[in-house]
């Protein structure tokens, strides 16, 4: 049975910027080394050229200020056409380790995308930072924004995997995230963790084209200073967002949003009394 390695893609414990994935990589020992393998290979061959070029314009130098002589049974015009003979050669080596190493796109990032590519699943931790509200109708709707590069309706969330989702402070990275996603001042929200309702999904990345084993960690927010936001209305825009309340109902009814985020959807109304029913509005009507 390999040993198993767990590879984190950013080699720092810094906490990731905005915009930025970061994954755990579960690879066995032997794939991995494969992978290597093969990395070092294509790194030897993209940087194979410069022996052969260097040799090539040497013999090319010498040639013209040369003075051949007959030496060892051989006249000195045949020594000419033998360095000659030897710089067309060294010429077409040098021309094909160049071919070579033009196909040869050899980086970290290129590395790692290897490395994904031969990796057992991908691991993703993620934080929900949920809303939820009632209207007039009593029903209850979340706060969802509308993410234009993946055409569906997301509840505001943010990579996790590097950060402390015990330090709730208003100085911890968790609660400047959430803040950072809804277009707030940190001061402004209040987080409240469900681990309750913390959800194991194992789907689809369309992004990575593997399956990827989600963690989505679910945090009740609370907004203190409502006059701050136009956070109220039925939809408006914050923080460059379109943001928008709706059902679970609704957002299942939208194609896209149902076709990537589903399995969230669906956990939403498994969990009614621990995300809905159990917790108080996140809009106080009073300071």
């Amino acid at each position: 049975m390999p040993t198993r390695r767990h590879l984190n893609r950013k080699t720092h414990k810094a906490e990731p910027r905005n915009g930025e994935q970061q994954e755990i990589i579960n690879i066995s020992r032997d794939r991995l080394a494969l992978t290597l393998n093969d990395h070092f290979r294509r790194l030897k061959r993209a940087h194979g050229w410069p022996t052969p070029l260097a040799i090539t314009l040497s013999l090319w130098v010498v040639i013209p200020v040369s003075d051949f002589k007959n030496t060892g049974g051989l006249q000195a015009n045949q020594w000419q056409l033998l360095v000659v003979f030897a710089a067309i050669t060294t010429t077409l080596w040098t021309i094909f380790w160049c071919m070579r190493a033009q196909g040869q796109a050899v980086s970290e990032e290129s590395l790692l995308d290897a490395i994904c590519a031969r990796s057992d699943i991908l691991t993703d931790s993620r934080g929900i930072f949920y809303l939820k509200n009632r209207g007039e109708d009593n029903a209850h709707r979340v706060l969802v924004y509308f993410d234009v590069s993946w055409g569906c309706y997301l509840l505001p969330h943010a990579d996790i995997q590097a950060l402390d989702t015990a330090d709730l402070s208003l100085d911890g990275a968790l609660v400047s995230y959430a803040a950072r996603n809804l277009g707030a001042e940190p001061e402004h929200i209040l987080l409240h963790p469900v681990p309750a309702a913390t959800l194991q999904s194992r789907k689809f990345s369309e992004f990575y084209k593997r399956d990827k084993q989600y963690t989505f960690k679910f945090f009740h927010v609370i907004v203190k200073d409502t006059s701050a936001l136009s956070i109220s209305e039925p939809q408006f825009d914050m923080g460059g967002r379109r943001f928008r309340w709706m059902t679970t109902g609704e957002m299942l009814a939208h194609q896209d949003t149902a076709r990537r985020n589903a399995d969230v959807i669906r956990h939403l109304e498994s969990m009614h009394v621990e995300l809905f029913s159990g917790v108080p509005d996140s809009l106080l009507k009073e300071q």
